[in-house]
């Protein structure tokens, strides 16, 4: 069986030839609208947060360990799906130039 090519999980879904689950088809049918520069600021937003939550508590006082820990569970997803949203943006600007090219 194939994998999708946005995220990597097995599916028999192709749009425009190009294998993708269910999921990641319907996040890119969500994000017609959006420009580049807009999904790119928001991956960036969420690396940037990612990447924060990495560093640990920060010195705060009432960051505790379980908080810490809280925040990059939450910053981890977040960060996975901005990019799962920027790859699926991705393929639909190819599929689109593959198709007025053609």
């Amino acid at each position: 069986m194939p994998s999708c090519s946005v995220c990597g999980r097995e599916t028999d879904l192709h749009v425009n030839g190009v294998p993708m689950c269910p999921a990641c088809d319907q996040a890119v049918i969500s994000k017609e609208g959006r420009a580049l520069e807009e999904v790119s600021q928001a991956l960036t937003a969420a690396r940037q947060e990612y990447y924060d939550a990495l560093s640990g508590p920060g010195g705060d006082p009432d960051d505790t360990e379980t908080k810490a820990n809280a925040r990059l569970d939450a910053a981890s997803l977040a960060y996975a799906k901005a990019l799962r949203d920027y790859r699926a943006f991705s393929r639909q600007r190819q599929s689109r130039v593959a198709r007025a090219a053609g």
